[in-house]
């Protein structure tokens, strides 16, 4: 009985080891981020790992370098912002956030923050406090106001927000929060403790008196968007490009932008025929990211028509430097390539994939001989 025990025994050890080999193995066959979120300040590094995964065999990327940049898994913070990090290792990609703040940083107020009283729009200095950035969240928002004490009028917000009170005498045109969760404006003084919201400029204090002196007014407080346009953004080296890019701005109004390398292309670069040309190299590494030297703003941009040259079937690697460092989200973008004989291919669909945001919309080839007509037809068929 004994020996059948330790045979026993012995199998059921043998078993659990496998078992747990077995564990130890799956659990190292699939690798993971040692963090799949950074917050980090200007000027700071953090290290990402890729578990279980061989180091030397880890491709590390970032869509955007100015925001922060990653080498060998060594995350720099570069610029205030948010950005993905990417390991990319046997065709899988494991994406970090990272986000970037300044030190020291102070609330983010809108400039298009507007005021109206009673449909008359006031000039505002905003504060820049907690307060004015909890209430911008708020934003459109309608404050029934009445009249109070002979100095000001005062309405529920509906909610409280952040506070920092102090014993302050207010001057005509002084906006505040009283009590956390509600909004005063003034056309007289007081002194009470407040948290201080901004104040009207422009407006005597017989004209606030005679705005806000009565029983009750509508305050309304929300953010003048800028008016939204449509821009064409193109990279061209012989032309050809910048032809139909032009064509497009002047048939639909568009803002023209074009993308210029840091370090220009020369003709020398692009010989199709020489394996060792720039163009070719970059056009073989999928990483490749020529850096730009102009700052493109899409601010305000709603339809964004984005042009590119076909090289070796695909959009140029600067291209894909354009997408990863901007954000794209709410704009509509259309777009267009040019070539002798390759169409568009999957060049706009690996730009999408880059993007990652935006709405995109099927692309169009055009070839050198393209004229005006054929733009208009385009554009057209877009609507």
């Amino acid at each position: 009985m004994s020996i059948m025990k330790k045979v026993l025994s012995t199998i059921l050890f043998s078993f659990i080891i496998a078992f747990l080999s077995t564990r130890v193995i799956c659990a190292a066959s699939t690798p993971s981020l040692n963090t799949t979120s950074l917050q980090l300040q200007k000027g700071e590094t953090a290290e990402l790992s890729l578990q279980g995964a061989k180091a030397n065999k880890v491709k590390w990327s970032s869509k955007n370098k100015k925001i922060a940049d990653v080498k060998k898994g060594v995350v720099t913070a570069k610029e205030a912002g948010s950005t993905k990090v990417i390991a990319k290792y046997k065709g899988k990609k494991y994406v970090c956030k990272v986000t970037v703040t300044d030190q020291n940083d102070e609330p983010i107020i809108d400039e298009n923050m507007i005021l109206t009283i009673d449909g008359t729009k006031m000039d505002v200095i905003w504060e820049t406090n907690e307060s004015v950035a909890a209430l911008q969240k708020l934003l459109p928002i309608t404050v029934s106001m009445s009249e109070y004490g002979g100095f000001e009028q005062v309405g529920e917000i509906g909610t409280s927000l952040p506070r920092n009170d102090q014993e302050i005498t207010t001057d005509a045109g002084d906006i505040v929060l009283y009590s956390g969760d509600k909004l005063s404006i003034f056309y007289d003084s007081n002194s009470w403790s407040y948290t201080r919201l901004g104040g009207i400029t422009g407006k005597s204090k017989a004209e606030l008196k005679e705005l806000l002196g009565k029983d009750s007014v509508t305050a309304v407080i929300s953010l003048d968007k800028p008016a939204e346009k449509s821009v064409v953004v193109y990279f061209s080296q012989t032309g050809t490009t910048k032809g139909v890019a032009e064509m497009i701005a002047e048939v639909t109004g568009s803002e023209l932008k074009r993308i210029e390398p840091m370090v220009p292309y020369t003709s020398e670069d692009l010989d199709y025929n020489d394996s060792s040309t720039r163009a070719t190299v970059e056009q073989n590494d999928l990483s490749a990211r020529p850096e730009i030297k102009n700052e493109i703003s899409l601010e305000g941009c709603r339809t964004l028509y984005l042009g590119y040259p076909i090289w070796w079937g695909q959009a140029p690697r600067i291209m894909d430097t354009f997408v990863e460092g901007h954000n794209l989200t709410g704009v509509t973008v259309i777009p267009f390539c040019t070539s002798g004989s390759s169409g568009i291919g999957s060049s706009a669909e690996r730009l999408k994939t880059l993007a990652d945001s935006g709405t995109w919309k099927a692309g169009r080839r055009f070839s050198s001989g393209t004229d005006i007509n054929t733009i208009k037809e385009w554009i057209d068929s877009l609507n």
